[in-house]
């Protein structure tokens, strides 16, 4: 479960600490030390569609139904280049701002 994931994050971040005095030649901390972090303030109200000039997804091609049932390819062929181009340069919208930066970047 998440517990699994968050214990490995400590434990690398315990590695970190332990390496880092090592080669320092300082003593172990208890408590790994860890850098400040920054706050981020985003908005709780979606964008409409007119914001952020939303192009729909592009559907990826499927092998037939018929084909599935007897055999184990894999179901999604995938996009061609130019969907793929399509697909990447779509607005997702990245409007999370961090506190201190600058609003016009």
């Amino acid at each position: 479960g998440p517990a699994t994931v968050i214990e490995a994050i400590a434990s690398g971040q315990r590695a970190a600490s332990s390496i880092n005095a090592f080669i320092l030649a300082k003593e172990m901390p208890l408590i790994p030390a860890r850098p400040p972090f920054k706050s981020i303030r985003y908005s709780d109200i979606p964008p409409t569609s007119e914001e952020t000039n939303v192009r729909p997804r592009v559907t990826c091609a499927e092998i037939p139904l018929a084909d599935r049932k007897t055999s184990f390819e894999e179901v999604a062929i995938g996009y061609t280049a130019k969907e793929a181009v399509f697909e990447a340069s779509r607005c997702l919208r990245c409007d999370i701002k961090i506190e201190g930066e600058d609003e016009e970047e």
